[in-house]
């Protein structure tokens, strides 16, 4: 597959929260936008690891008037462009981060007018500094280049002169990187930045993550875009924290703009983590990757953040958070039956892992009666707020107290436990163990005997979550 960026182009891409906040598409593995000022460099809200709301990495002025509110500019999945002009100057800007977390900004300014026009780079306090310790438990430090500027930070440019120039500042762990390496990529990327094909070869980077992607194509333009769309925010949301409790790649839920703006806090829900419940559907698109390292990764990182007792959990670096239902195991199998010869070497060492959260499940969730999952906090199988919750309460004015809503055993988590019970026999089968393969099964067989037994209404034609206790259907 080909990204076809000029099919995703959107002018004036801004943040629906924030009035005139640019969005960016490129994310490194740690480094990525939450949005930007329109401004020249990198100011806005900048995010690194997980969400920790850097205000600024630098910014360039010009000493003449122009207007940088009234830039246009243009998105794209690789870069932003931005371009402003006035009665004194020309301006233009490629905006990008690279894979290896550094923020690029490169500029071309035209002097237009009769005389002299200073332009000053104003860089976060020192143009190498500790921001220190993040709300998620690392240092964070930068490195910055900008060879056409001079110590004090200007450049002047004559009338009727041209400057092409690139500004690159580097972000990295101080608590697992130093400086001196943080600055080496920075100059490296600086270096390559101010070449004339510098957003060209951006572009053929970015696409290299889609080559292992099949193409698709039908007679609907609407849905050749979701298809190239859908590949750009899962590559969007993949990230390599490298850090704590996540060493390896994992897909966070999302790039999330949901958390407070509040400059270097991190407080407030938002997704830029592994969640267990969003991870089986990334799984389940990312199979189609002709390549299995990422599958690998995010596999590997989900048992990584099982529980004593397996659950699988939220996992930020310093963090764990709730269990979510999920189904995880049956993703795990639509994978291995993609990928047959080269999962098998892998997920023998999985198997252990797995059975055991299942184990978990079964022991937590059920009250021993049949294997219909009982969930005890409504936000858990990601459909928060579901009416019948409160069907036996009578829909009570304050939904948000634990007493006025009853515990179900709820259709939606205990299709996915089916699932994953097809999905343990399944990948016990791959492996050649038929008596483990029987044995969940026949799990399987006997929790889908229940659930239609019990939680079909022939009536209504739908089925309905029960009473954790009598049974009782929430209609």
């Amino acid at each position: 597959m080909r990204l076809e960026e000029e099919k995703l182009r959107y002018r004036g891409r801004y943040l629906r929260t924030q009035s005139g906040k640019l969005l960016l598409g490129p994310t490194g593995d740690r480094l990525f936008v939450d949005y930007l000022d329109k401004k020249p460099g990198f100011s806005g809200r900048i995010d690194f690891i997980h969400k920790c709301n850097i205000p600024e990495l630098f910014h360039v002025e010009a000493e003449c008037s122009i207007n940088f509110g009234e830039a246009i500019a243009e998105w794209y999945p690789s870069y932003l462009h931005m371009s402003c002009e006035s009665p004194e100057i020309q301006f233009a800007e490629d905006k990008w981060i690279t894979q290896d977390d550094v923020a690029v900004s490169r500029q071309t300014w035209k002097n237009i007018s009769q005389k002299m026009i200073t332009l000053r780079l104003v860089p976060a306090p020192n143009s190498f500094y500790h921001f220190g310790r993040m709300p998620h438990g690392y240092h964070v430090g930068m490195a910055l280049c900008a060879e056409a500027f001079s110590k004090e930070g200007t450049y002047h440019l004559s009338p009727g002169e041209t400057l092409e120039t690139a500004v690159c500042a580097g972000i990295g762990n101080e608590d697992s990187e130093d400086g001196e390496s943080i600055r080496r990529r920075t100059e490296k990327a600086s270096t390559s930045a101010r070449r004339k094909d510098a957003l060209e070869k951006q572009k053929n980077y970015y696409q290299k993550f889609f080559e292992a992607i099949p193409s698709f194509s039908c007679s609907s333009e609407l849905l050749n875009r979701v298809w190239n769309y859908r590949w750009y925010i899962l590559r969007n949301s993949w990230a390599v924290p490298a850090f704590g409790n996540l060493p390896r790649g994992v897909m966070y839920e999302g790039r999330s703009h949901k958390m407070a703006k509040m400059p270097l806090q991190a407080k407030g829900w938002e997704f830029t983590r592994l969640i267990p419940l969003s991870t089986p559907f990334h799984i389940q698109e990312m199979k189609w990757r002709s390549d299995t390292a990422y599958v690998e990764d995010m596999v590997q990182s989900l048992l990584d953040s099982e529980d004593d007792a397996g659950l699988f959990r939220v996992t930020s670096v310093d963090d764990y958070g709730a269990s979510y239902a999920n189904a995880a195991h049956w993703a795990i199998y639509q994978y291995a039956l993609v990928h047959t010869d080269t999962a098998k070497n892998v997920i023998d060492s999985w198997l252990p892992k797995l059975e055991k959260c299942l184990n978990a499940r079964e022991l937590q969730y059920t009250d021993g009666k049949d294997s219909l999952q009982i969930e005890k906090v409504h936000q858990l199988t990601g459909k928060e707020y579901q009416p019948s919750y409160w069907y036996f309460h009578q829909y009570p004015e304050d939904c948000w107290n634990p007493e006025t809503y009853t515990w179900l055993k709820r259709v939606d988590s205990s299709v996915y436990h089916y699932l994953n019970e097809k999905g343990m026999a399944g990948l016990f089968r791959l492996c050649g163990n038929v008596v483990k393969a029987d044995q969940w099964e026949n799990k399987a067989r006997t929790l889908a005997e229940s659930i239609c037994n019990k939680m079909w209404d022939e009536e209504t034609g739908f089925f309905y979550d029960l009473h954790w206790k009598t049974g009782e259907k929430a209609m």
